[in-house]
């Protein structure tokens, strides 16, 4: 076989790995079809079309070339911008104050606690102001390694609702009216003021499509009914574009789209099946109150117990 017949070969089976792909995504929710090309899966088939044109030039072969083409032109047309580099840092910060968050879904199985306190904060590296995490299964072997961050004698102050959690160097007051087992709300005193924070974990849309809209329902009502500047990080299990993530775009800005870059996805993590595998789709976040503005955000990497990956950020008060 000659290199013309290889690049043939690879052109044809990139330009069906892109159909293919193409079709999971539609299947995945015909009723969200555009929410759904959102998915970082979307890039994978993409690029997969492009290496059938590539291919396909380098064989002379105009069908792969023309079905690998169109599927990644198309994919990448419906590509929301959020999806995009974020470039949108907002207003520059009050007198240099900026507040480190991390959101994190732990995974209830996971009690590898140091390597989650490891890859919160580097060695060297200062705590981050505010921890929301998720999926909890141990809360007391979590917050020692995690309170352990903040030096000898420091005060840690918690909120927690099932396996929903919140820690803080600054004081902590909830679970506040409206938490309940997918998320709690607490009232975190910051030298800005009080501001309403938010740690949630809602249910996957392809198991169960109303409970994900009924858990975003009362997540969305108790912010409201809290009221004030918010902070909400939460493992969302749905794409960016989705109908969950939509519903939390009019309440608060999404700092890795705002502040990132790349694709930024979050799972699978480390240890989903025990594969390693690398991150492809991006399901958690974390959004703030647009008084607030995203600075930096990153999902983090590294050896931790957990399926999915943390999303750092640094945000500053605007003033506003």
């Amino acid at each position: 076989m000659g290199a013309r017949g290889a690049a043939a070969i690879l052109a044809w089976a990139a330009a069906l790995g892109a159909v293919a792909w193409a079709v999971v995504l539609l299947a995945l929710d015909p009723a969200h079809v555009l929410a759904r090309l959102s998915l970082p899966f979307a890039p994978q088939a993409a690029l997969a079309g492009g290496i059938a044109v590539l291919a396909g030039a380098l064989a002379r072969r105009r069908a792969p070339m023309l079905l690998g083409g169109g599927i990644a032109l198309g994919l990448l047309l419906a590509l929301p911008p959020a999806l995009g580099p974020g470039l949108g840092l907002g207003p520059g910060p009050v007198g240099g104050e900026e507040v480190r968050v991390v959101t994190f879904s732990h995974r209830t199985a996971n009690r590898d606690h140091g390597a989650t306190a490891r890859l919160i904060a580097p060695a060297g590296a200062p705590p981050p102001d505010l921890i929301l995490l998720q999926e909890v299964g141990d809360p007391a072997g979590l917050l020692a390694a995690l309170g352990a961050l903040y030096g000898p004698g420091a005060r840690v102050h918690v909120c927690r609702e099932g396996a929903q959690m919140a820690i803080s160097r600054w004081p902590l007051d909830g679970p506040l009216p409206g938490s309940r087992g997918h998320f709690v709300l607490c009232a975190l005193e910051s030298p800005w003021g009080r501001i309403t924070v938010a740690s949630a974990h809602i249910p996957k849309a392809l198991r169960a499509a109303a409970p994900q809209a009924v858990s975003m329902i009362h997540l969305i009502g108790a912010l409201e009914a809290a009221g004030g500047p918010r902070i909400v990080g939460a493992d969302f299990n749905a794409p960016p574009g989705a109908p969950a993530v939509r519903a939390m775009e009019g309440l608060g800005i999404d700092a890795f789209a705002a502040a990132g870059w790349g694709w930024g996805p979050t799972f699978p993590g480390p240890a989903w099946k025990g594969l390693g595998l690398p991150g492809l789709i991006r399901i958690d976040y974390l959004f703030v109150d647009p008084t607030f503005a995203p600075r930096a955000a990153r999902v983090l990497r590294g050896a931790s117990g957990s399926d999915h990956r943390p999303v750092a950020a640094m945000i500053a008060p605007t003033g506003g």
